[in-house]
């Protein structure tokens, strides 16, 4: 079964989605049982902490652009709105290439355009928040 994963930003965003990984390797799921087999992808947020930790873990990476909406003032606003439409377009590609099973989203900014295209590509979507 072929899964995406998606969270950033903290390691409270990360760390969940990769025990969930390992609860499933345990169970033998992915090719060979394995975290890194392409049965399983990460998408992170570009020069996110969650680079690291998901790399670490042996898990396949790709990042999209992101940004938050609340709070951030008028002048940041337009930049962040441009980087969620670009992630948006980054995500579509992906899910379209990656085709997964479903998506599991644990939250922080690079979730937002993940979910919305996974949404509208049909593809079901687990929550952990």
């Amino acid at each position: 079964m072929r899964l995406l994963f998606c969270g950033g930003g903290t390691g409270g965003h990360v760390y969940p989605a990769l025990a969930v990984v390992e609860a499933l390797r345990g169970r033998g799921e992915g090719a060979a049982g394995s975290a890194s087999s392409p049965d399983f992808l990460y998408v992170g947020s570009v020069g996110g902490r969650e680079v690291e930790l998901v790399r670490r873990a042996g898990l396949p990476l790709v990042t999209v652009h992101g940004g938050g909406l609340h709070g951030v003032g008028w002048r940041r606003l337009p930049g962040n709105v441009v980087r969620l439409l670009r992630g948006f377009a980054q995500a579509w590609r992906i899910i379209g290439r990656f085709r997964p099973a479903a998506l599991f989203v644990t939250g922080g900014y690079v979730s937002v355009p993940v979910a919305l295209a996974a949404r509208l590509r049909r593809v079901p979507i687990l929550v952990y928040l």
